[in-house]
């Protein structure tokens, strides 16, 4: 039996064993993960194994997958792979057992967690268990932390927010959808994963959570503007509040956005307008003050002025012209 080989491309791939036949689903599951041991917990799992894997590996060696097993043991060790596993349950439960005794339980309930694929741990699944995840190289995840992340324990509970939730967000988009995406969507959706875990995990470490990294900022300003997008309805919606959910100071933020060409009043203020025209060309049984309070104005007047020095007319006439058309 030949081991699956990971595609040298950017591009979404799937296994699953119920492609082949009940005899040779279990041997073929292991061989993907040939720096562990794993073990089924009785002949009957082994003997049906049904899993499924899709997987995507970036340029930086960062590898995004969604899993589905049922009941596993697996065993790392010092020999296991030089990666760190950034993951998420999405379903069932893992109970990680650690060397001293401890036993940690993970659901999807849980955030997300970081692993040291290094260390000695047994990961035992329940039926059926599902996760999404990204494999780090061990270099990468040094480099970004500052330091060695798993001084205290080699598992570690990360923060629900900051980056790390548009990064959960993201993850569980790309497990549902990953496979719809053209070439050059997919190498830019993974870009954005690493830079997202690059940025929460910097964020995190040692160094200073506002270094100006190019990479770090481009994190921090796609989660802001996507922040905005789902938040541009609310008047009380600031420079401040947006600063504050995203862990950092507002004069960072200043400066991550004029790094983009944009200042935030500026970007928030264009996500408003644009929202609104949608909303005047969609749908006419909305009045203008509603559609006004639904793109983030407290009052007609301010959206009215605003939306003509934008589009160079009032709203009411944007919406007769757009019935026109």
């Amino acid at each position: 039996m030949t081991k699956p080989e990971l595609p040298s491309k950017t591009s979404f791939n799937r296994l699953d064993t119920l492609a082949l036949p009940p005899a040779e689903r279990f041997e073929s599951w292991r061989s993907l993960h040939d720096t562990a041991v794993l073990e089924a917990p009785n002949a009957e799992v082994a003997g049906d194994y049904r899993a499924s894997l899709l997987w995507c590996r970036s340029d930086e060696g960062v590898i995004f997958g969604h899993a589905v097993n049922p009941e596993t043991v697996t065993t790392f060790n010092a020999h296991g792979p030089d990666q760190v596993l950034l993951t998420q349950t999405t379903g069932g439960a893992a109970r990680i057992g650690l060397t001293y005794g401890e036993t940690h339980e993970v659901t999807n309930d849980s955030s997300l967690h970081l692993i040291d694929c290094k260390s000695s741990l047994r990961i035992a699944t329940s039926r059926m268990h599902s996760h999404v995840y990204l494999a780090l190289p061990r270099r990468l995840v040094l480099e970004w932390f500052g330091g060695d992340p798993f001084s205290r324990a080699p598992v570690r509970a990360l923060p629900d927010d900051g980056l790390f939730e548009f990064l959960r967000a993201h993850m569980g988009v790309l497990s549902k959808s990953g496979q719809k995406l053209t070439g050059a969507e997919t190498a830019m959706a993974m870009q954005v994963l690493v830079s997202l875990a690059m940025g929460g995990l910097q964020n995190l470490g040692a160094g200073d959570p506002e270094q100006d990294d190019p990479r770090s900022t481009k994190a921090l300003f796609l989660s802001a503007t996507y922040f905005i997008e789902m938040r541009h309805g609310d008047p009380n919606l600031t420079a401040t509040v947006i600063a504050a959910f995203l862990g950092c100071s507002r004069a960072h933020l200043y400066r991550v956005f004029s790094a983009h060409g944009w200042t935030v009043g500026g970007f928030l203020r264009e996500t408003r307008l644009n929202k609104a025209k949608t909303l005047l060309e969609g749908s006419r049984r909305r009045n203008i003050g509603q559609v006004a309070a639904d793109a983030g104005y407290g009052d007609v007047s301010s959206f009215s002025r605003a939306f003509r020095d934008r589009f160079g007319m009032p709203p009411g006439a944007w919406r007769a012209g757009a019935a026109k058309r």
